[in-house]
């Protein structure tokens, strides 16, 4: 799994075919990218919560940005049957987050995937001005 935050608070998770199956019943954590400065990085976990519709939780400090993101039962479904699902959510003024299987990208999405994917991977490479 791997997400990113944009500066509108707009969130983007990425997941692989097992991580949709291993989502029914585990926690997933994985790498957050911010954006535009995509040398900071945090973490990102993700549940299917039965009592809450989507959302999320914020932590930002100096050390790290940890972000907790749930999604409900009915999202679930629609993101396993579809393989991708958006809405806004009562976060930070109204942002978004879009969930997408990356078995099923194309285009401009598969672009920004691997482009992320490069960011999380290259990270100390990145020159300082993106940090």
């Amino acid at each position: 799994m791997l997400s990113a935050i944009d500066s509108k608070d707009d969130i983007t998770v990425w997941l692989s075919p097992e991580d949709i199956e291993r989502l029914a019943s585990e926690t997933l954590e994985g790498v957050l990218v911010c954006v535009p400065k995509p040398k900071r990085q945090g973490t990102l976990s993700l549940t299917v919560d039965s009592k809450r519709a989507l959302g999320s939780s914020k932590v930002d400090s100096a050390q790290a940005l940890q972000l907790h993101a749930f999604i409900d039962q009915d999202r679930y479904r629609m993101l396993v049957s579809d393989r991708n699902t958006e809405d806004r959510y009562d976060g930070w003024s109204g942002s978004k987050i879009l969930f997408l299987d990356i078995s099923h990208l194309d285009g401009m999405a598969q672009f920004a995937y691997e482009r992320f994917v490069k960011y999380r991977d290259e990270r100390n490479q990145l020159p300082d001005r993106m940090g």
